[in-house]
């Protein structure tokens, strides 16, 4: 089933779940030029649960935020190596906003 969340694909100022190599973010997407995002509020994604792929994380959110780690947001990150960008529905960015920041 295909969903049209932007109708334009223009991402920028929308949260998004980024992916770049081994890594994943949560954010809002401030731009992206080649393989490269800046975020805004971003939120390293060190493990979730509640979601079976980074995709139904982005659609559904997580259906068990207390499991999931994500540390402390930073205002701001440029990340390099972009391999994947999820613009977030409405229902996943309030579930991931329940997310407790999570310290090791």
């Amino acid at each position: 089933m295909a969903h049209d969340y932007f109708g334009d694909r223009n991402f920028v100022g929308k949260p998004c779940i980024i992916k770049a190599r081994d890594t994943v973010f949560v954010g809002i997407l401030e731009s992206r030029k080649g393989g490269e995002a800046s975020i805004k509020t971003a939120r390293r994604v060190l493990h979730y649960e509640g979601a079976s792929s980074l995709s139904e994380l982005a659609v559904r959110g997580t259906s068990n935020p207390e499991a999931c780690k994500l540390p402390i947001a930073v205002p701001f990150i440029l990340v390099i190596g972009v391999t994947e960008i999820l613009p977030l529905t409405e229902e996943a960015r309030v579930s991931i906003e329940k997310i407790p920041e999570w310290t090791g």
